[in-house]
């Protein structure tokens, strides 16, 4: 019992580390760009919410996204995506600042903090990915380009553990869907 209270605790001190610069960015543009809020604390209850489900749509907008990549249904442009979470995000703080009567924020406002905020994680997003890769051998790379020509991702992956039993699934789902995505962008 003890163990999960201090991992809870310090689980939650973690989270607190990272999204504190961003929760003091948000107060500091309400606060100069002279947003109505009543109290410190409700603000930052809005401002968290706002996170949670600003992730939680990231989350579902990403999945859906690569299902219609994977399925090749049509080809996704990064800026699209882009716009399409910035809208995502200022409904979320839209229907929060009609939810939450306290707090009462412009649209330049809303505007300025849904932009910054995707700003940043989309940067952080990217140089996650970018640190995360890990390339299969050149040849094989060649390999799911030439399956990929004339496979969906899904195909080629089945083909791919097929030929190579020893690499795992995760890493070649990984680098399939890196090719098809880059492939794609061209």
């Amino acid at each position: 019992m003890k163990d999960k209270i201090l991992f809870t605790i310090f689980f939650l001190t973690i989270i607190i580390i990272v999204i504190m610069p961003l929760i003091l960015i948000d107060i500091l543009i309400i606060k100069v760009m002279n947003g109505y809020y009543y109290n410190l604390f409700y603000l930052i209850i809005f401002i968290i919410f706002y996170y949670i489900l600003d992730e939680i749509l990231d989350i579902f907008i990403d999945g859906v996204l690569k299902v219609i990549e994977d399925f090749q249904i049509f080809k996704i442009n990064n800026i699209l995506v882009f716009l399409l979470k910035l809208l995502v995000s200022y409904i979320i703080i839209n229907f929060l600042d009609n939810l939450f009567i306290n707090i009462n924020l412009t649209p330049t406002i809303k505007i300025l903090i849904v932009s910054i905020n995707n700003f940043i994680t989309n940067t952080f997003d990217k140089e996650n990915e970018e640190n995360e890769d890990k390339s299969l051998d050149k040849i094989i790379e060649k390999e799911v380009c030439e399956i990929l020509e004339k496979e969906n991702v899904f195909i080629c992956v089945k083909i791919i553990k097929n030929r190579y039993p020893k690499i795992s699934l995760n890493e070649i789902v990984k680098s399939v869907r890196r090719i098809n995505h880059r492939k794609n962008s061209i």
